[in-house]
Parts: structure tokens; C-alpha cells; sequence
């Protein structure tokens, strides 16, 4: 981007009068350098924090979708449960009802033998 020279030479003045300021009184140079530092640490740990909320997502996404996996496999063993279980109620029905006609038939037998 080109500046105007007026704002160019404007800028080039304001550094070298911020540089000779900071240079005339040191102890200023290096409380504004501790603060800089002061504020490169703490943009390191909040980028350190940010690093482990993100580790700590990712892991509890990871455990949603192992919950999930489970729901699911639970799910489709109580499905297949419910068709066994029909399947043995349905056998049951019938036994029942073969023992029925069984024991009738033993019954009839019984009575024809003894003459009933």
C-alpha cells in the first residue's frame, strides 16, 4: 500500500521520536519490554489452555460416540431379543396345545380300554 510521502515522513518521525524517548529513559524501555513479555506468556498459556479445551472436546466426543455405539448395539440386542422371545412364545403355544390334543388322545385311549 503507498502511502502519501507527507504521512510516510510523519510516520519515520513519530519511530524516532518514540525510539529517542524510550532510549532517554531506559528504565521505561524495559518496564514497556516486561509487559510486553508479560503479554507474549499469557497469550502462550491462554494458546496452551485453548490447546487442552480442544484435547478435552475431541475426548468427549469421542466418549458420545462410544455411548452411542453401545445405545445402539443395546438397542438392536433387545430387538433381536424381542423376535427370540416371540419366537419361544410362539413354540410355547404350540406345545401347549399339542399336549392338549395329546393328553386327549391318551384320555380317549385310556377309555376305550377300559370300556368306558
Amino acid at each position: 500500500v503507498a502511502q502519501h510521502p507527507s504521512t510516510s515522513g510523519q510516520m519515520h518521525s513519530s519511530q524516532i521520536a518514540i525510539s529517542n524517548a524510550l532510549l532517554a529513559r531506559p528504565a521505561t524501555f524495559y518496564k514497556i519490554l516486561y509487559l510486553v513479555g508479560v503479554c507474549v506468556n499469557r497469550i502462550g498459556r491462554q494458546g496452551t489452555a485453548t490447546a487442552e479445551i480442544a484435547r478435552n472436546v475431541q475426548q468427549a466426543s469421542i466418549g458420545t460416540r462410544e455411548v452411542t455405539t453401545t445405545i445402539v448395539q443395546v438397542n438392536q440386542t433387545a430387538e433381536t431379543n424381542h423376535r427370540e422371545s416371540a419366537h419361544v412364545l410362539t413354540a410355547a403355544t404350540d406345545l401347549a396345545r399339542q399336549t392338549r390334543t395329546l393328553g386327549n388322545g391318551v384320555d380317549q385311549f385310556l377309555s376305550r380300554i377300559r370300556g368306558d
